[in-house]
């Protein structure tokens, strides 16, 4: 071979090498980059928009959100399909983060990749579901507790039973959530919030189709507000943040959680196994985690946030209304679904409330 001949093929090997080496590079840019979507599947605007502008902006991500009327509607669809691959962040209430993480749906997530989890107390990641391992981070966070109107209804006597009390027939309102039937009958009678006994079960989902047949409501959240304002409705139950609206345009409404108690709720995020973005929700994990990122959030959704480092940004009014932030008071009286032992049957009776309540009437 003459030296031109070598000197071309090695010329060649060269420029080979080095396409190789640039293809290489290349991929492993895109093996480590953020995919270009996220696709989000939660509740009714519970994200500030400003929040997925930004987030958008800054990772060049195009989000999709998907909306569920009830985070049941969400555990069914994990339910019949435990890889499903139709979303990448995935929220939910520690109500079913336990039967989601034992029908395998909730992936680990490393720590390291989530930063600024450590303005998170300890205590509210260190739950069941959390066990073994991280699987789900919790974001906001409230009280489920009673709307009623002073003109109409005895602050004296409010309480969990006044739902089935005859003089509130047919101007009353539940919850179109399972879980929050169950403890408004529960805590009726006397029970835990979630009950853990098959006798509590019994009497409860007796009660719940005593409410359906006797003219029972169940409201969405939003569409209780104009009845509540319009005073056709004189007692419901809600989640501390979304009465606000109601209580702000009528000032004879008021919010409590009674003598014989409330729900306390932690809404969580969590990857589900399916997902085809992960890396890019553990970058939505984390960026909802800055501190003035929450803050935003808290100020438009009218929630508490579990983020401490997020206060120095939120208004201080916000974090004095004892509906948003609620006193050590009523903390004392509100407890989570993770104060009680699982019990798996709750499971099949939250199915069997559910197609009660779809005997009832319904305000979406």
């Amino acid at each position: 071979m003459n030296r031109l001949a070598h000197l071309r093929l090695t010329t060649i090997w060269y420029a080979v090498s080095a396409l190789i080496a640039a293809a290489a590079l290349l991929v492993g840019v895109f093996a480590f980059a953020p995919a270009t979507e996220l696709t989000i599947y939660t509740w009714e605007d519970y994200i500030a928009p400003e929040v997925v502008a930004s987030f958008e902006e800054t990772y060049h991500v195009e989000v999709s959100i998907h909306e569920f009327e009830s985070e049941f509607d969400l555990v069914r669809a994990y339910r019949e399909q435990p890889d499903l691959d139709a979303y990448d962040l995935i929220f939910f209430s520690d109500t079913v983060a336990e039967e989601l993480r034992r029908l395998g749906v909730l992936s680990s997530i490393k720590k390291n990749q989530v930063p600024n989890i450590e303005y998170i107390a300890p205590t509210l990641l260190d739950t069941r579901v959390n066990a073994e391992g991280l699987h789900a981070v919790p974001y906001m966070f409230g009280t489920t507790g009673i709307v009623y109107n002073e003109k109409y209804v005895d602050a004296d006597t409010v309480d969990w039973s006044s739902f089935w009390d005859e003089q509130y027939r047919g101007k009353s309102c539940l919850l179109n959530d399972e879980s929050e039937v169950i403890a408004a009958a529960a805590l009726s009678q006397g029970f835990d919030a979630v009950p853990t006994n098959d006798a509590a079960m019994r009497e409860v989902t007796a009660l719940v189709r005593q409410y359906t047949e006797n003219d029972g409501t169940y409201c969405g959240d939003v569409g209780q507000t104009e009845e509540l304002v319009q005073e056709r409705l004189w007692i419901a139950q809600n989640w501390n943040g979304s009465a606000i609206p109601a209580l702000d345009e009528n000032p004879s409404l008021a919010y409590i959680i009674p003598r014989d108690g409330g729900r306390l709720w932690y809404d969580m995020m969590a990857i589900p196994r399916g997902a085809k973005h992960a890396r890019t929700a553990t970058l939505f994990i984390n960026f909802i985690n800055e501190p003035r990122v929450a803050a935003e959030n808290v100020m438009y959704l009218q929630y508490a946030s579990v983020n401490d480092a997020a206060r120095e940004y939120i208004d201080p009014e916000i974090l004095q209304n004892e509906i948003i932030y609620p006193s050590s008071s009523t903390r004392a009286r509100v407890h989570a679904s993770a104060d009680f032992p699982y019990y798996e049957a709750v499971a099949d009776m939250r199915d069997e409330i559910n197609e009660i309540m779809q005997e009832g009437k319904f305000i979406e």
